[in-house]
């Protein structure tokens, strides 16, 4: 491998983001500039999510940010709203990715990806590149597990923070925790892979291998 640095520990320049997007409760994580291995401390990050509840309104935290949910009887108007949304947070970053399309959603799979494609749209127009990571390999990455349900994401996010989504939240339901500790976990992905990339942790180049060497044929003699 060729580094330069320590691989472990990363330092970031640029605002990065992570997206768990869905019509309903979608979540950004933005992750600011500093010098953190893959799990970032909290304090370096700012979540950004919709008010379920009363006591999600009430959380008293400067890393959380919460809005009031997007109606709209018209999928176009509220789509479009909904990309908006998105922009006006990661305005600032100079990438960021999504989680992959999880095709076993019943029901709202095509009204995600319209809404979904419009985020695109945006981003790809305000120059802001993104990834895309398959649901297994965010939670691989978060619990060592690809099956991991929404439960372990969260319990994930705790041990890592050393706090209770659930107690600041003053929920059991799995909205707007999940979406946190999958936002958070996806920026964490983006983040690493820029620096990765940024810092050339790349592997190196295999040396070009000679040509074998073909063996001349022995002729028989004569008799």
């Amino acid at each position: 491998m060729q580094t330069q640095g320590d691989p472990t520990t990363f330092t970031s320049t640029t605002f990065i983001f992570g997206l768990d997007f869905s019509l309903n409760s979608p979540c950004v994580c933005v992750i600011a500039p500093c010098k953190s291995d893959f799990c970032v401390p909290i304090e370096h990050c700012t979540f950004h999510y919709f008010h379920n509840t009363a006591a999600a309104r009430l959380v008293n935290h400067r890393s959380f940010k919460g809005y009031e949910r997007i109606y709209d009887e018209e999928d176009a108007i509220r789509f479009d709203a909904l990309g908006e949304w998105v922009m006006s947070i990661v305005k600032e970053c100079t990438s960021g990715a999504i989680e992959g399309y999880a095709y076993s959603t019943p029901g709202q799979l095509t009204r995600i990806a319209e809404s979904m494609g419009i985020v695109k749209y945006l981003l790809h127009k305000a120059g802001i590149p993104i990834d895309a990571y398959a649901p297994a390999t965010i939670k691989k990455i978060a619990t060592g597990n690809g099956r991991a349900q929404k439960v372990d994401m969260v319990e994930s996010f705790n041990y890592t923070h050393q706090i209770s989504l659930q107690q600041m939240f003053n929920t059991q339901s799995e909205t707007p925790i999940s979406d946190i500790a999958d936002a958070y976990f996806i920026a964490c992905l983006a983040r690493g892979e820029s620096i990765y990339y940024d810092n050339n942790f790349m592997p190196e180049e295999p040396a070009a291998s000679k040509p074998a060497k073909v063996k001349a044929k022995r002729k028989k003699k004569n008799d």
